[in-house]
């Protein structure tokens, strides 16, 4: 009797330590499985984050490259018809003021006194002289400071022969400019000021005197 109960303890006792075994490995399973998921989530959470900033930044480049493009031949456009052309060279105040110079003294001579420093440390300079008592002049180049820079503000010209792109001359008519380039976006005493194209006309007597290219960054400020 003494045996069969001991072998029972034994039994009972075998057991036990087998239940508690499993529930130890039960447990450390499931802690071990906890952590795994956790950094797979994290993963899968990075790897969202990752396509969406790349997805974000491929736009942004699209968006940039459609906004340039879109812009690029307006801009250039604007720039084409402000030009004027005189003896063959075609002149835009848009261009620096090493470009211009270098344009006029190719093809023209220098007034004399010129380049006349104004105030502000603004400059003009005048060449080939129709007529000095009257100011006129085959083309004139005005500057003003640009941060301590001397930038073109306007190049004109009281020539006949000198254009622009539209033909419109020193000698066309008053007619005849509205017809090529339509109502100007305002007119200050005797001058048609065109903004989208920068160029500005003096108009005297129904008549066109001097056309003019006029740099969009100096119209702005003054």
């Amino acid at each position: 009797m003494k045996k069969k109960t001991t072998t029972a303890i034994l039994l009972a006792t075998t057991m036990m330590l087998a239940l508690m075994g499993c529930g130890a490995a039960s447990e450390s399973s499931s802690d071990a499985k906890a952590p795994v998921a956790e950094i797979n989530e994290k993963a899968d959470i990075d790897s969202a984050d990752t396509d969406k900033e790349e997805k974000d930044d491929t736009d942004i480049e699209a968006d940039t490259e459609t906004s340039t493009e879109s812009s690029a031949p307006a801009d250039s456009a604007a720039i084409a018809e402000s030009a004027i052309e005189y003896k063959g060279e075609t002149f835009t105040a848009t261009d620096d003021l090493k470009t211009s110079l270098a344009k006029a003294d190719s093809i023209s001579k220098i007034a004399p006194g010129y380049p006349l420093e104004m105030q502000e440390k603004n400059s003009l300079y005048y060449y080939d002289v129709i007529s000095e008592k009257d100011s006129l002049y085959g083309i004139g180049i005005s500057t003003f400071n640009e941060n301590d820079v001397e930038t073109v503000n306007q190049i004109f010209s009281n020539d006949p022969s000198s254009k622009t792109s539209k033909g419109i001359h020193p000698g066309s008519t008053k007619d005849e400019l509205l017809q090529a380039y339509g109502e100007p976006t305002k007119i200050v005493d005797n001058s048609y000021v065109y903004d989208d194209c920068h160029l500005l006309f003096i108009v005297n007597n129904n008549e066109v005197t001097m056309i003019s290219s006029e740099n969009p960054v100096w119209a702005e400020k003054y």
